[in-house]
């Protein structure tokens, strides 16, 4: 019987999920829950120390050597009579789900199905196993677990249907080709990087105010309430000479053409992207699928007046609120205006870095030229905001303060646009100095 028992765990040995530690700034011991574990659904909190111990020696482990470290430090009645599966986890602390199923029990009669691509047990999807481009979550399922679908390389598309109540954060890790997810209900809790590093992403699909929804607002992710094709929720864009612009044919799983019908004003390469030539309107056609669609785009001379008005006729929308418009256009600069960064590190920044012309017009800046774009913004829509001046880290900073609802809060967009690996690219918003009060701005700023 032990015999069967150490061939049976030498066979299931390759389906454990070791998580390599993402590098960070902070303690990582206090950033991450180390834990063994077993048929992979239960698991046993660790240390840091006997996590790296076993990590480090995994490949030259065999089944018995596993199971022996377990037995040292995991209770002998914690460890599932019919062990088929010994793993280990790294999970990031900041990422909880909320109320997900205990996986640590007693329950001896758990039985986990492996007939099919998906490891499913008691309702939970612990693993996709599959190679097909577009998946169908089955409809037994209620949880997708951290790492479901982890650096799967062949996934395109999933289908996430309405029987899904709890989204981990990491279900879908480094997933390097998956475009799309679509969900069908509304889960009762996401997880806080349900999707991450999954590079090639282009939008979702979910219901309106849906937990999914919000997520991809959050986060910056276009979403759609339809799975319909389309280049996007207007007809029609503006943009300024100068401008490049990433296109994409959203929800389309087959290939893309691309077409301008003016390319001297505006063209546009086979990968989707615009490039702003010169002032006049042209139609962009893309073809998938036997079908064409339609973006017209209007391109007016680059000023900073102009960029002001093509901002708001490009992010703000009829009823939106006052914390909504001011969102908006947060993550509009973060997408769109880089830090100066190599100056700045040089002492060389130039004058025009420290205006609103920079950021609007050039797109480079530092604090205060992003600090007086953002104000400009606000000005046209009518929203009270002022510059700040102070100290943060250590040197000199600008941000901006804007009343809503009769409340000055604090918005700091250059912090929330961090140089991220010596790389001023950032295009993801952050919300950590987004509308906050004196009091939490304090923690870190002086003024």
């Amino acid at each position: 019987m032990k015999q069967r028992l150490f061939k049976v765990i030498a066979l299931c040995l390759v389906l454990a999920f070791c998580v390599t530690l993402p590098q960070n700034d902070g303690n990582a011991e206090e950033m991450y829950a180390y834990y063994l574990t077993f048929n992979q659904i239960y698991q046993y909190e660790i240390t840091r120390e006997q996590y790296e111990s076993i990590r480090g020696s995994w490949n030259e482990l065999t089944a018995e050597g596993v199971l022996e470290i377990a037995r040292q430090i995991v209770p002998e009645e914690k460890i599932p009579a019919n062990l088929t599966n010994i793993g280990i986890r790294a999970v990031p602390r900041d990422t909880t789900v909320g109320e997900l199923p205990t996986y640590i029990g007693k329950d001896e009669t758990e039985t986990t199905d492996t007939s099919s691509d998906f490891l499913i047990s008691q309702g939970v999807l612990v693993e996709y196993l599959g190679k097909d481009e577009v998946v169908q979550i089955p409809d037994t399922v209620t949880t997708v677990y951290q790492g479901a679908f982890n650096q799967n390389p062949s996934v395109k598309k999933v289908i996430v249907p309405e029987s899904v109540k709890y989204i981990s954060s990491l279900a879908f890790y480094k997933c390097p080709n998956l475009c799309y997810v679509v969900f069908a209900g509304k889960a009762n809790t996401v997880g806080e990087k349900m999707i991450y590093q999954c590079d090639s992403l282009v939008n979702l699909v979910a219901p309106k105010n849906s937990k999914e929804f919000n997520y991809a607002t959050k986060n910056a992710i276009p979403v759609f309430t339809s799975g319909k094709i389309t280049l996007g929720e207007s007809k029609k864009t503006y943009l300024l000479t100068g401008d490049k612009e990433n296109l994409h044919l959203y929800n389309a799983m087959t290939s893309v053409t691309w077409k301008s019908s003016n390319p001297k004003v505006a063209s546009i390469s086979a990968k989707g992207v615009l490039r702003c030539k010169k002032t006049g309107t042209v139609k962009i056609r893309a073809v998938s699928g036997g079908k064409t669609y339609c973006l017209q785009v209007c391109i007016q001379t680059k000023s900073e007046n102009k960029r002001v008005k093509q901002v708001i006729k490009t992010v703000i929308r009829k009823g939106m609120s006052t914390k909504e418009k001011i969102k908006a256009v947060h993550n509009w600069m973060i997408r769109n205006v880089k830090y100066d960064y190599q100056n700045y590190l040089h002492g060389t920044v130039p004058k025009v870095s420290h205006t609103a012309k920079g950021a609007l017009v050039r797109g480079t800046a530092v604090c205060d030229g992003y600090s007086k774009a953002f104000m400009k913004i606000m000005k046209q829509l009518k929203i009270p905001c002022k510059m700040i001046t102070g100290f943060s880290e250590g040197g000199g900073h600008a941000w901006n303060l804007v009343k809503v609802n009769g409340k000055w809060l604090h918005v700091d967009v250059t912090f929330d646009d961090p140089i991220v690996n010596g790389s001023n690219t950032n295009k993801t918003p952050r919300y950590t100095y987004f509308l906050k009060t004196s009091a939490q701005m304090r923690k870190d700023h002086v003024w």
